[in-house]
């Protein structure tokens, strides 16, 4: 599959990088996805929250930015998790930076405002300046158009 896009003088090394949180879809959703993305071979980035210290984080970060789409599969923990909600930050810089396609698929969590990502607490406990970058972030994309994970099924 090839993808024809236009960007500027950035590196891309893969088509789809996928942004989900494991424990929620890693042997599920994700990996049927996953093998998809295989099958087609289409070049991709799985970027799950399995492993955070600082070196693997700033792969992760670089390899969304050499991303020409980004998949945010949102599940009920998403939002739990520091480097998911990171991620996704990144990735949405990425789509006001580069034009870079952002496509959120919704798994077992409402559709309408991702009501369940958002009541998750876990951001609150962050300093006041990453809560409100990742309420931001996670409104911005919620309200992005995606699908819901029933469709596929």
């Amino acid at each position: 599959m090839t993808f024809y896009y236009f960007f500027s003088n950035r590196q891309v090394k893969y088509d789809v990088c996928l942004s989900f949180k494991g424990k929620d879809t890693c042997n599920n959703f994700t990996s049927h996805l996953r093998a998809a993305l295989y099958r087609e071979k289409i070049e991709f980035l799985i970027s799950n929250d399995n492993n955070e210290d600082d070196e693997t984080s700033l792969y992760r970060m670089n390899a969304i930015e050499e991303s020409r789409i980004s998949i945010i599969i949102f599940s009920k923990g998403y939002a739990s998790s520091k480097c998911c909600m990171e991620e996704l930050v990144q990735i949405l810089e990425c789509k006001k930076k580069y034009g870079q396609a952002v496509i959120p698929i919704f798994y077992n969590v409402d559709r309408l405002g991702a009501t369940d990502v958002l009541k998750n607490p876990e951001y609150l406990k962050q300093m006041p300046e990453t809560q409100k970058k990742w309420f931001i972030a996670l409104r911005e994309a919620t309200d992005l158009d995606g699908f819901n994970s029933n469709f596929f099924w």
